[in-house]
């Protein structure tokens, strides 16, 4: 564990701890992407499909779906799905800004999806009216995620009236 402590300050006895995350942010190796969604119908729903292509040489050791509305969302996620028609591709940053790693995986929202084992499920709570406060939904975090392999987060509308919601995706190639 000695390679998590970076700083050890002898006067103060303060010792900041690196998280693993954090490393692999520091080395390039993270990547997020993120998208706003606008007029989301009640009962209707987002699509984001996260892909690590086969052939990319790397595994997916950290995912995470952020959901964020101000309404009553029902997130699923669903493990490989068959990709009927491609969506609209989302911009993909690394964190690290002197980095220039490029990711190997790609994220898009929106196409034509069929199939897939759902895995997860969950309720991201609103309010109506003038108590409309949201909430945020986070999916995964330990996870593996090898090539050739896929995850689609369905996010459903069940909030009565037209939302607004966003979608950030988080994960570390290695």
């Amino acid at each position: 564990m000695p390679d998590l402590i970076r700083d050890y300050h002898l006067y103060s006895r303060v010792m900041t701890v690196d998280t693993w995350f954090r490393r692999k942010v520091r080395e390039g190796k993270a990547f997020e992407a993120s998208r706003r969604f606008t007029g989301i119908a009640d009962g209707d729903k987002v699509d984001v499909l996260f892909e690590n292509p086969g052939g990319s040489g790397v595994d997916v050791t950290f995912f995470v779906v952020e959901v964020n509305g101000g309404a009553e969302l029902w997130p699923d996620v669903l493990r490989n799905v068959s990709k009927d028609a491609a969506g609209s591709p989302m911009d993909v940053m690394n964190p690290n800004m002197g980095s220039d790693r490029q990711p190997k995986c790609k994220v898009e929202s929106n196409g034509t999806y069929s199939g897939g084992t759902k895995v997860h499920e969950t309720v991201s709570f609103g309010g109506q009216k003038q108590f409309a406060v949201g909430s945020l939904a986070e999916i995964g975090g330990s996870a593996i995620i090898p090539q050739g392999n896929n995850v689609l987060a369905r996010i459903w509308n069940m909030s009565g009236s037209s939302v607004n919601l966003s979608v950030r995706v988080v994960w570390v190639e290695e």
